[in-house]
């Protein structure tokens, strides 16, 4: 994994346990025994799985990515990407990670990060988890 989005996954780790501080996060390392395309960031808030991949720049969501995220919101989970792109964050819902580049960018979700990390929930359930 490239330096950048290592430091950024870890990073966004710890803002999220610090916006959910009942949750737990931990950060996925691949392996030659994990599971091909698992996230890099699972966490738990609630009850509910939640699975992050995260991008820097140009990098982009590779199709075991995807299906590995399907797989988690079929099974009734919060997936999606969270893209620093420049200076500025998004989250990537996973209807618009199919194709490199900035397909379906009308669906990417702008964030003030790290203020607004509440959103990964809030526009997945609504506000009852916040």
């Amino acid at each position: 994994m490239k330096q950048g989005e290592s430091q950024l996954s870890n990073k966004l780790k710890l803002d999220l346990a610090t916006q959910y501080p009942s949750s737990r996060w931990w950060k996925n390392h691949g392996t030659e025994y994990s599971e091909a395309g698992i996230s890099d960031i699972t966490g738990c808030v609630h009850g509910r799985l939640c699975a992050i991949e995260v991008k820097f720049n140009n990098g982009w969501f590779s199709p075991l990515q995807v299906a590995y995220l399907k797989d988690i919101e079929r099974a009734g989970g919060i997936a999606l990407g969270f893209l620093k792109k420049n200076d500025e964050y998004y989250l990537i819902p996973t209807g618009a990670m199919g194709h490199k580049g900035n397909r379906h960018r009308e669906l990417w979700v702008k964030l003030n990060y790290p203020g607004d990390l509440y959103m990964i929930f809030a526009w997945d359930v609504g506000d009852d988890l916040l």
